[in-house]
């Protein structure tokens, strides 16, 4: 964490939408495996597989580290602060605010991946200043697309981010919304984040930049996942956080 990077909050939980983004606990634990050791986490994200508790501890600890380092969070999605029913990420380095989401298989189809994303987006813009938010996912992952696109991204005008994972190539697209201006941003109440992102903002997406340097990320044993976006239902947004080579036309927050 470079010294202008100001640390994250010991405690975070940030409510709208329907939800509740609150820590993981140590109560959590025998959920993980439920929600991430399935075939389509395993393929379209960088979390390890089998999941099971011993990996749910060790990216429970990770997690941690990275939180006090200022670098990630990782925070559980709820309807009202018990059971987790899958995981939101966001991750902030020099090249920009990335966010990454994985939702369980029994828990898909109702909006929580979406949602979750404009409740973050919402607390990265009002609450850490960033200018621009992205994800990464894969073309083919239509779910995923369909996320980013209800969540109010559009597809940003840079090169692909590609490399192999897992044994297979992937090619990631870039997608971005930007800060709202200072009229239309929502207003936070004290401990909720608003997540009511002006749709008109998706039309002011400048063609970015491409994303420089290496994203955090790769199997780590039970490490967050360095999500590349690419989520299956919004599976994808695991950074598992292990250091991913990105080969290719300029590197990727893969998620």
């Amino acid at each position: 964490m470079s010294s202008t990077t100001s640390s994250f909050p010991e405690r975070i939980e940030l409510s709208g939408e329907g939800l509740v983004l609150r820590d993981w606990t140590e109560a959590d634990l025998a959920a993980m495996p439920t929600l991430f050791d399935h075939p389509d986490i395993a393929y379209w994200t960088p979390i390890v597989s089998p999941f099971d508790e011993v990996a749910a501890r060790a990216r429970l600890d990770l997690d941690r580290k990275l939180r006090a380092e200022g670098t990630t969070i990782l925070l559980a999605v709820t309807v009202d602060g018990g059971a987790p029913l899958g995981e939101v990420m966001l991750r902030r380095a020099p090249e920009g605010t990335e966010l990454g989401y994985a939702i369980g298989p029994a828990h898909r189809g109702r909006g929580l991946a979406a949602r979750a994303v404009r409740v973050m987006t919402s607390y990265a813009f009002e609450q850490l200043g960033a200018g621009q938010v992205i994800l990464e996912l894969e073309a083919e992952n239509a779910a995923s697309v369909a996320v980013a696109t209800k969540a109010g991204f559009g597809l940003l005008d840079v090169p692909l981010i590609t490399g192999e994972e897992k044994g297979r190539p992937y090619a990631l697209q870039t997608w971005g919304l930007n800060r709202p201006r200072p009229s239309a941003s929502p207003k936070l109440s004290s401990g909720t984040c608003a997540a009511d992102i002006a749709d008109t903002n998706r039309h002011e997406q400048q063609r970015s930049r491409p994303i420089l340097g290496a994203r955090q990320g790769r199997a780590q044993p039970g490490g967050p996942l360095r999500h590349r976006s690419r989520v299956i239902n919004l599976i994808g947004m695991w950074s598992e956080l292990k250091t991913r080579v990105k080969t290719a036309n300029r590197p990727s927050t893969r998620r």
